[in-house]
């Protein structure tokens, strides 16, 4: 039996050890960890606010509509000034890099100068990878199906890989700012 004298210090170290017993409790993670909160490895990661994935989403379909549908300003707006554009393909010894928005915007407006069909670029598997507060590493699986006739069906002419390293500008719009286009063909 403890002595009453010595009970509140009894009482005291008690407290002091179940005090540090809880700094060493590992608390597992929770369903509400998702991929956009998560690093490069399935890591997570304390980086603030969850990653609007909508949003980021929103910036690569608006890309691919704007380029379908022939809109360059809709396009642009996808893109940072400082965008980069990667564009491996097998019909090259060495992938093309297009540095500036300017460009990358010439790329775009040139090719679709010399495009006379109906393209639809179908992005799916979309994986949202977050780097930092403000950055994002996209993976997206691209077919790109093609119409010459309406009188026949789409046909596919590639497929590939992009991935884009995308960033939460000052506007509060999510912009991409690294391309990478790997295609599985030489068209």
């Amino acid at each position: 039996m403890v002595n009453v004298r010595y009970r509140p210090l009894a009482l005291l170290a008690l407290a002091i050890v179940a005090s540090l017993a809880l700094l060493f409790v590992v608390v597992p993670p929770t369903a509400e960890s998702s991929t956009a909160d998560r690093g490069g490895h399935g890591q997570s990661q304390a980086q603030g606010p969850k990653v609007d994935s909508q949003a980021v989403l929103d910036t690569l379909y608006q890309w691919a509509e704007a380029y379908d549908e022939n809109d360059p300003e809709l396009m642009r707006d996808a893109f940072t000034d400082d965008a980069t554009f990667v564009y491996a393909s097998p019909a090259f010894d060495e992938p093309l890099v297009f540095e500036g928005i300017e460009e990358v915007m010439g790329l775009f407006l040139d090719a679709l100068e010399s495009q006379d069909d109906q393209r639809r670029h179908v992005m799916s598997n979309s994986q949202i990878d977050r780097i930092d507060r403000t950055t994002v590493q996209v993976t997206s699986y691209l077919t790109l199906l093609v119409v010459a006739d309406p009188a026949d069906g789409p046909i596919v002419q590639s497929t590939g890989v992009y991935r884009d390293t995308m960033v939460l500008e000052r506007d509060g719009k999510w912009r991409i700012q690294v391309r990478d286009l790997r295609l599985d063909t030489a068209a």
